[in-house]
């Protein structure tokens, strides 16, 4: 059964139920490469009034970056922010979706546009910078012109967000062990991606991600 029928049978159940369709995964299929397969996925998507919501890279590796893992929903659904984060968990970087459902429960306060700088995002930020070559910084006549060619990587990484200004519920469930394996696995993963390792330490990332 290709993905059409597949789509169309999912929706079906989901508007007999009068509900909506959030698809999530790794789709394997690149989403920031335009060939054939990606052209008729987004055209199926159209047909269904929906689309994705994630725009940054999800697979970073020393040589590549790629989109792979991807949130979609409708159109008319209202995204209030999205984000792609390194748990350091897994080779792939985890996606983040707030979406407004309405409801007394999910009723918004105050909320803020604003930049958000975590530890993750900064080093990314420096990854990008290091593969740069600034020649459309250096080719630019005019201040404002080399300001917006820098700005890029840092709209990339860092772009405004509106955020929902609520409080945050308790995560009983995220313990002191989990919180410190995945800090130590970002930094396992961020020096995996600035430098090239030996066998020896790429061993010895690959079996610490098992435990």
């Amino acid at each position: 059964m290709d993905i059409s029928k597949n789509l169309e049978l999912i929706k079906q159940k989901i508007q007999s139920r009068n509900k909506k369709l959030v698809l999530c995964g790794d789709w394997n299929l690149k989403f920031m490469v335009n060939n054939k397969k990606l052209q008729e996925l987004q055209n199926l998507l159209e047909s269904y009034n929906m689309m994705n919501t994630v725009r940054s890279p999800t697979r970073i590796t020393p040589s590549t970056e790629s989109l792979i893992d991807v949130i979609i929903t409708y159109k008319d659904i209202t995204i209030l922010s999205t984000a792609v984060v390194d748990l350091g968990l897994s080779d792939h970087l985890a996606q983040i979706v707030e979406i407004n459902i309405g409801g007394e429960k999910n009723r918004r306060t105050k909320t803020v546009v604003r930049r958000q700088f975590t530890h993750n995002s900064v080093e990314e930020f420096k990854h990008l910078l290091s593969k740069e070559f600034w020649n459309d910084v250096y080719n630019c006549l005019d201040v404002n012109c080399s300001l917006e060619a820098f700005l890029h990587c840092l709209n990339i990484v860092f772009p405004y967000k509106r955020v929902n200004l609520r409080k945050r519920s308790n995560k009983s469930w995220l313990s002191n062990g989990l919180i410190v394996s995945s800090k130590r696995m970002q930094t396992l993963k961020s020096l995996k991606r600035t430098f090239t390792l030996t066998r020896v330490d790429q061993m010895y990332i690959q079996n610490y991600q098992r435990i």
